[in-house]
């Protein structure tokens, strides 16, 4: 018998465009097998209850409460952390992290609101999806299959977190920034890169990608993410502002 890890009150497991309901029944199942409590669907396609029972035996109260975004953004808004579950590689961003040392940084860090991202079945996480996770994790695998389905992903993740003690996870001691702070960095900096001519958004450069990943990896205090959006505010006036 797995222990009641207090993990499972501040995980989040985000669904990110589902295609089939018995995939989110299936989700929700290992979700109450590992006592996880926070379902997301974003844009779920023809989501049917019904149908998700089938699969998601003892989990009715889960299905039917799960939240349902029309976006990513909203769901992820209030979260300070996320993080995608892909094994794909991105030029920008470098090898995802294997699970293992994934979960062994979990262990270590303070107890926050943290979303778990898993696409859609048949292409996996959107680029939008991508770009807003401060991490990408792979679930090792052999070579010849390296894609686990759906269900089983966020089994395997859901399994490993829940076999970490109490004493392991801290508390937390300082304040993060929401997701939503970090999407208003991302429009001022955006902004501001147009504006000074040293990113164009039409030619198809990934810098603005890199840079927005970049800002979600050094992980910044909430203090410290209120004095860079008061330093983009300040650039991006005086670009605007026109000469006397």
């Amino acid at each position: 018998m797995l222990p009641q890890s207090p993990i499972a009150d501040f995980i989040h497991i985000v669904l990110v465009e589902p295609q089939d309901s018995l995939n989110i029944g299936s989700v929700a199942r290992a979700m109450m097998n590992l006592g996880f409590r926070h379902l997301h669907l974003i844009r779920p396609h023809e989501f049917s209850i019904e149908k998700a029972l089938v699969t998601g035996r003892w989990a009715e109260d889960l299905i039917r409460n799960a939240t349902i975004h029309d976006s990513l953004s909203a769901a992820i808004a209030p979260m300070r952390d996320v993080v995608g579950f892909s094994s794909h590689h991105r030029p920008h961003r470098g090898q995802p992290t294997p699970l293992p040392d994934w979960i062994a940084e979990k262990a270590r860090a303070p107890r926050e609101p943290t979303a778990m991202l898993f696409g859609r079945e048949d292409t996996g996480l959107t680029n939008e999806a991508i770009e807003q996770c401060r991490m990408l994790v792979r679930i090792p695998s052999r070579d010849e299959y390296p894609a686990f389905n759906l269900a089983q992903s966020a089994l395997l993740v859901m399994y490993e977190l829940s076999r970490l003690e109490w004493a392991s996870i801290p508390e937390r001691h300082e304040e993060l920034p929401s997701w939503n702070q970090y999407e208003h960095l991302d429009r001022v900096c955006a902004e501001v890169m147009a504006a000074s001519g040293f990113h164009r958004r039409e030619d198809g450069d990934p810098t603005a990608a890199l840079i927005k990943n970049m800002f979600r990896r050094i992980k910044m205090s909430e203090p410290e993410m209120r004095v860079m959006l008061a330093l983009f505010n300040r650039v991006r006036i005086a670009l605007h502002r026109k000469p006397e």
